[in-house]
């Protein structure tokens, strides 16, 4: 699948050091992504014209990659994740489309807002021989972060409840991955109003908040919409893991954490189906100013 990691990571290094134009950065990303849609049959890929930036590596090297969209100075601040879980295949679809889409012009960022999108979080869990959910060094990146509730509760959780199934290893400390460091740095840095993760198969809609009673009220108030317009897609509370995204971000963080979990199945009918079922939904959540609990575009 082209060029080894040690030379993407050497390649990457140098794109973030030198005058070299940001869009030799999408083809860096677009080298490992053309070879995703091919083997799954999900039609012809076009590669972003907007310039992709590194926020961090992977274990092997490869460049961790965020497309940046809408005023930059905005603190209405949309992030929007995808491929957390290597085996996780249509997630990856799901960003890439909604670029895809921007970039066409069908859809705009809401005047004033801005959206930030990480294609994939794991490129060496989606790239692996065969696809896996963790990381080149077997660690589930979304069990990783750091969390107040880790030490005490993560290995024991993995043990008890997981019974050691080594897809959802939570690592040997928290925070120990390159990946989950850079998603830490990334958040803290950019600071967003609310994360929408996209992962599969489990088809339904979580929220992960904490904070004030008006927050709350805001946060679920967007997540019933989404699931309304997504055909009253299933909208549960699913609770908090240790070391989890949505532990992180949304009870630490106080970020409210929206997790799309799609429904079973990687065809290209079926990912194009995602698509038309969640895009309503997605552009609403970006259109949405948690601060104030009103859509920009009403």
């Amino acid at each position: 699948m082209g060029i080894s990691g040690t030379v993407r990571a050497i390649l990457a290094l140098v794109l973030m050091s030198s005058s070299v134009a940001l869009a030799s950065v999408n083809e860096v990303f677009c080298d490992y992504i053309a070879p995703i849609y091919k083997s799954n049959q999900w039609g012809r890929f076009s590669c972003p014209k907007t310039p992709g930036i590194i926020f961090g590596f992977s274990v092997l090297g490869r460049p961790l990659v965020y497309f940046d969209f809408g005023n930059k100075e905005s603190e209405q601040t949309t992030l929007i994740q995808c491929g957390i879980h290597g085996d996780e295949l249509p997630s990856l679809p799901m960003c890439m489309k909604l670029i895809g889409e921007i970039e066409k012009g069908i859809r705009g960022v809401p005047k004033g807002t801005r959206l930030l999108i990480q294609p994939l979080l794991n490129p060496d869990g989606m790239l692996a021989r065969k696809p896996q959910r963790p990381n080149a060094r077997g660690v589930d990146i979304n069990r990783n972060f750091p969390t107040d509730d880790w030490v005490a509760e993560a290995l024991p959780s993995w043990t008890k409840k997981d019974n050691k199934d080594p897809r959802k290893y939570p690592g040997p400390v928290s925070n120990s991955e390159p990946e989950t460091q850079a998603i830490v740095r990334f958040i803290d840095a950019h600071k967003p109003q609310k994360i929408i993760s996209i992962h599969t198969p489990l088809g339904f809609l979580d929220l992960d908040s904490k904070g004030s009673k008006t927050k709350q009220r805001r946060a679920k108030y967007l997540a019933v919409n989404m699931s309304k317009n997504s055909g009253n897609y299933r909208f549960i509370r699913f609770g908090f893991y240790p070391g989890s995204l949505g532990n992180f971000a949304g009870r630490h963080r106080e970020i409210p954490t929206y997790t799309l979990e799609l429904p079973h199945g990687v065809s290209r009918p079926t990912v194009d189906n995602y698509w038309v079922k969640f895009r309503v939904a997605l552009w609403r959540a970006i259109d949405f100013d948690l601060s104030r609990g009103t859509f920009v575009e009403d």
